[in-house]
């Protein structure tokens, strides 16, 4: 598990087969999110990122979060490992507050998935996503991941926690939920 290059980004994004099934991220996010990837010889198994959940100023302790696995290792402990390495990494940048958009109907597991980390459908989007041919209503998910505070501290740049000494272990927190050699 490590960051996502900048070359797999790259070919995510020209590659519409690997981008995320819920749609393409809009290219905007693709230089300011922070991205992790599980890789195997080069073929990305999955990947997850964190990006702003809104772009005013009192929202910066909280992120939109996602994670897309393919199909082939499903249930392998994959999702799991990215979720817990990003968290561990949004903790170290003190950001408090978790959202995740789940595409209904969810037939692949996504709302067990995230309840097991502890987030709570907060709402309901009608209608707002359209892919595979049809309007779907989008659940949205919370996880509060650390305690709110009074008068919190700004959030730590992704460039300033890389260069941490608590960088690398949070990164591979996550490699313990793998159950299988992949």
């Amino acid at each position: 598990m490590r960051p996502m290059s900048a070359t797999q980004r790259s070919l995510l994004k020209r590659n519409p087969r690997r981008r995320m099934r819920s749609g393409a991220a809009s290219r905007r996010r693709w230089s300011s999110c922070l991205w992790l990837v599980c890789d195997r010889g080069g073929q990305i198994l999955g990947y997850a990122y964190a990006d702003k959940y809104r772009t005013r100023a009192a929202y910066q302790w909280s992120a939109s979060v996602s994670v897309y696995v393919d199909s082939a290792v499903h249930r392998k402990g994959v999702g799991r490992a990215l979720y817990t390495s990003l968290f561990e990494i949004l903790k170290l940048q003190g950001l408090h507050n978790l959202y995740a958009g789940i595409t209904l109907p969810d037939v692949g597991g996504s709302v067990s998935f995230h309840h097991s980390f502890g987030f709570q459908q907060i709402g309901l989007e009608e209608s707002v996503g359209y892919k595979l041919g049809g309007w779907h209503h989008v659940s949205i998910w919370h996880l509060l991941l650390r305690p709110l505070v009074h008068n919190p501290e700004a959030p730590i740049a992704v460039a300033d926690v890389k260069r941490t000494v608590s960088w690398a272990p949070a990164v591979s927190t996550g490699m313990a939920f793998i159950r299988e050699k992949l």
